[in-house]
């Protein structure tokens, strides 16, 4: 049915047309053929202003890629350099702290040290306290004058 339907439309078409006078049919296809000459015109300007708008895009896109492959390479630097401080300062850190463990046990023996000197007797106050003593007065008497004897002999040599 629908077939049938066309076959009669094209048929009215066709009439139609033929009715129309001499002239009508190319003076349309020319006005067609200039509004279709006006429409690719506008169309081609708008995709010429369409391209230089994407170009502009495209060539800040690029821009801001570079500086962001620049910023990129500028932090991986400065992380590359951080990584080098930290590193540095680990090392630092463990060898101050050997080194006041070291520090610390060489206090503990200084400390002990001391502890132990000052439980006996110091040797000078041994000395003294010999020399004060009244039974070995003599005996350092003798000890003197046989040192100065000798001193004596010596130099007269």
């Amino acid at each position: 049915m629908d077939g049938a339907h066309a076959e009669i439309r094209e048929a009215e078409n066709q009439a139609l047309l033929s009715a129309l006078p001499k002239g009508i049919p190319e003076e349309v296809n020319s006005a067609v053929a200039a509004v279709e000459r006006e429409l690719l015109l506008v169309v081609a300007r708008q995709n010429s202003a369409s391209q230089v708008i994407s170009e502009q895009k495209c060539e800040e896109l690029r821009a801001d890629k570079r500086n962001a492959q620049h910023r990129i390479a500028e932090l991986e630097g400065t992380l590359a350099t951080k990584s080098e401080e930290v590193h540095q300062l680990e090392h630092d850190r463990t060898k101050l702290a050997a080194d006041l463990l070291e520090a610390r046990n060489e206090l503990h023996a200084a400390k002990a040290e001391i502890e132990k000197l000052s439980e006996r007797p110091n040797e000078m106050e041994r000395l003294f306290s010999g020399l004060r003593d009244p039974s070995m007065q003599d005996h350092i008497r003798d000890l003197l004058t046989d040192i100065i004897q000798n001193s004596l002999r010596q130099s007269t040599k």
